[in-house]
């Protein structure tokens, strides 16, 4: 029968299904079965997507970058500040950097423990320094408080050279040991307590040291309970002048319970001599008396003391 179109063809088959050309015929589809996806014979739709499996998150959008915040990225780590240390001992005088002390080190504590004044010259008989060396020590003791005239008399060249004579013993002890400051008439350091004698607190102290201004005034015995507050090993008591009558027994008594050992320092002027040998002896420690410059003059040598203090 002829087709439609006038050309001779063959008539369809009853009853029979168009064919699909993007389904895969029976066959197809039973190789694709036996052999798994990717198999001779096994063919994707072409017709469908590949779908992400259910409740997978989806993947964000990548941010964006620009050269800017990628240089930032790059130069933080070598901006950064280093990471915090532990605060490093001070060093003594003489120490390598592990704080072991050296030869120098050695030698120099050595000649200090012995009584010498650091230079090779002994102690005195009474064990005071000689008069050409500090008149502290500052290798003796490891809690130590100081205590300094501010009276009027100490204005001028005596108050400075006191008062940089404390400086340069403070900068002798090393970090293994304390101190503290009390002037009088009475004005203690501001801190709490002692300090331990570092770098940092040395400096921290110096200026107040020295701005302090004098007062009228010459008992030293508050100051001196004060220092005996701390239970100290030792205390140094300067002075250019006389104390009254009843300072040392005032002091004496103060020292009970600390028991500390006072070494006491007669500044240009030797005329309360007698109470200051007084105080340190009855606790064990020493007196001298430093001559004003160019005077070599023994204790007991210098001129009377001046009627304002």
């Amino acid at each position: 029968m002829p087709s439609p179109s006038g050309q001779p063809g063959t008539p369809a088959a009853p009853n029979s299904t168009p064919a699909n050309p993007s389904r895969p015929s029976p066959a197809t589809r039973s190789a694709a079965a036996r052999n798994g996806p990717g198999a001779p014979g096994a063919s994707a739709s072409p017709s469908r997507a590949a779908v992400a499996p259910s409740g997978s998150p989806e993947a964000p959008a990548p941010e964006a970058t620009t050269e800017a915040s990628t240089a930032d990225l790059i130069a933080a780590p070598a901006d950064a500040p280093p990471p915090a240390t532990a605060p490093r001992t001070a060093q003594a005088p003489g120490a390598d950097a592990g704080g072991t002390p050296g030869a120098a080190g050695t030698a120099d504590t050595n000649s200090a423990a012995g009584g010498s004044d650091g230079q090779g010259q002994p102690d005195n008989k009474d064990g005071s320094p000689p008069p050409d060396s500090n008149p502290f020590d500052p290798q003796r003791g490891s809690n130590v408080v100081f205590v300094l005239d501010r009276s009027l008399s100490m204005r001028g060249d005596k108050s400075a050279r006191a008062r940089s004579e404390l400086v340069d013993a403070l900068q002798k002890m090393g970090a293994n040991k304390s101190f503290y400051v009390v002037f009088f008439p009475f004005k203690a350091m501001p801190a709490p307590g002692p300090l331990a004698a570092t770098p940092e607190n040395i400096r921290s102290m110096t200026n107040w040291i020295f701005s302090l201004g004098h007062a009228i005034g010459s008992d030293p015995s508050k100051a001196m309970e004060q220092a005996f507050a701390f239970k100290p090993d030792t205390v140094w008591l300067l002075s250019d002048g006389k104390f009254p009558s009843n300072a040392a027994a005032t002091i004496h008594a103060a020292n009970d319970a600390a028991k500390a050992r006072v070494n006491t320092i007669g500044l240009y002027d030797a005329s309360g001599e007698r109470v200051m040998r007084q105080i340190a002896e009855e606790s064990g420690g020493a007196y001298r008396f430093v001559p004003p410059p160019g005077s070599h003059g023994a204790s007991g040598d210098a001129p009377p003391a001046s009627t304002t203090k």
